[in-house]
C-alpha cells in the first residue's frame, strides 16, 4: 500500500455568489411542462469565473436541462473561496431548478 500526502489548505471564506443568471428554459420541456433539477460541479477561479471545462454533471433528471445549467454557471460571477487572506482556486457543487410558472 502507498500513502500519498495530499497538500491541504484551510479556506477562510467559502466561495459567494455574486450573480448567477436565469438558465435559458429549454423550448421543448417547455412546451411539455417538464420540470427538474441539474446539479452540476465546477471549479471556481481565484478570479470568480468558472472555466466551463471544469463543468461536470453530477445529477440531471432532463438532459435538455444539462446544456441551459452549464450555460447559466459558465456565465456567472462568483467571489472566491479565500485561504490566508488569498484568493484560491475552489471545487464547488450548485444545483439548478427548472419550473414552469
Amino acid at each position: 500500500v502507498m500513502r500519498v500526502r495530499m497538500p491541504y489548505r484551510r479556506v477562510d471564506s467559502p466561495v459567494e455568489i455574486i450573480e448567477i443568471p436565469r438558465p435559458a428554459y429549454p423550448p421543448a420541456g417547455q412546451r411539455r411542462g417538464i420540470e427538474g433539477d441539474v446539479t452540476l460541479q465546477y471549479v471556481v477561479g481565484e478570479d470568480g469565473g468558472v472555466q466551463r471545462t471544469s463543468i461536470r454533471v453530477i445529477e440531471a433528471n432532463y438532459f435538455d436541462f444539462v446544456e441551459a445549467a452549464a450555460d447559466a454557471i459558465a456565465a456567472s460571477r462568483f467571489r472566491p473561496a479565500r485561504a490566508g487572506g488569498c484568493p484560491v482556486r475552489l471545487q464547488v457543487q450548485q444545483r439548478i431548478r427548472f419550473k414552469t410558472r
